[in-house]
């Protein structure tokens, strides 16, 4: 008895998508874009991840010239790193209206403030993530102006300076946040105004002097705080009456008031 070979053709989608979850765009589109009506139709169906990190120029060029071109729309993860001025002149973030997670690492001062003026095009972004380079400049303070999607959940914005929020909007989805750079006075008032359900705070303070009195409490849950200067009853102080519903709370310092250089707090009465 004879056995017919198998055709790939004939897999079904379902099929399809269990093994599309283990190849990268530019592998599934170049083996299997043209191959027939189908198959075209199927993937331009779907959404995609595009990493692109650590890749040839090669493979760089295919995305940039045929891929950002044929689907942005249907690009829902990106991560990729700031080389070559590519955020400038071949990368527009603002095209991928999809896009749900976005991670840029290595990110210079300029285009940092490139990226923040597109982010107000990318309406169905739950988690943001962006790495600077050490050294950006000689500037002291980046002022953070623009405005995030209201949809956001987790933003991770490690930025290697002082980071000061001049906006007037609030995001009620926001439970995951780390910031590096930050004082005490700027961060609870972020946290009491724009972050009304946030859950998880990471944050790097950098000095110990509160300028405004904040009597508000906030939902916070779970607070990680890195600093240098700031003794530990001032920083327990200034944050623990306006966390009345904290269940844990550590502290990585190199203060002399921190013996061992952690510290951690685990509340006996959990709400």
């Amino acid at each position: 008895m004879s056995i017919k070979p198998s055709n790939f053709e004939l897999i079904p989608n379902e099929i399809l998508l269990e093994i599309f979850e283990y190849l990268f765009p530019y592998d599934i589109f170049q083996s299997f874009y043209f191959l027939n009506k189908r198959y075209n139709t199927f993937l331009l169906s779907l959404y995609h991840r595009i990493d692109l990190m650590n890749i040839s120029k090669k493979n760089f060029d295919y995305h940039n010239y045929f891929l950002f071109n044929l689907i942005p729309h249907r690009i829902n993860s990106f991560r990729c790193e700031d080389i070559f001025d590519r955020l400038i002149y071949q990368i527009h973030l603002s095209n991928f209206i999809a896009l749900k997670y976005l991670t840029i690492e290595n990110l210079n001062i300029d285009n940092l403030r490139l990226i923040i003026s597109q982010l107000n095009y990318l309406q169905k972004l739950v988690y943001l993530n962006l790495q600077t380079r050490t050294n950006l400049s000689n500037e002291n303070q980046i002022i953070f102006n623009g405005r995030l999607p209201s949809l956001i959940e987790t933003c991770i914005l490690n930025i290697n300076k002082q980071i000061s929020f001049h906006e007037n909007h609030s995001y009620p989805k926001l439970r995951d946040l780390t910031i590096n750079q930050c004082t005490i006075n700027d961060i609870l008032v972020f946290l009491h105004i724009y972050t009304p359900q946030l859950q998880q705070l990471t944050v790097t303070l950098i000095d110990e002097n509160i300028r405004n009195k904040i009597d508000a409490s906030h939902h916070l849950q779970s607070l990680v705080i890195h600093t240098v200067t700031i003794p530990f009853s001032r920083l327990v102080n200034s944050l623990l009456p306006s966390f009345p519903y904290l269940q844990r709370m550590s502290i990585n310092a190199t203060s002399i008031d921190y013996t061992n250089g952690k510290f951690s707090y685990l509340n006996p009465d959990l709400h």
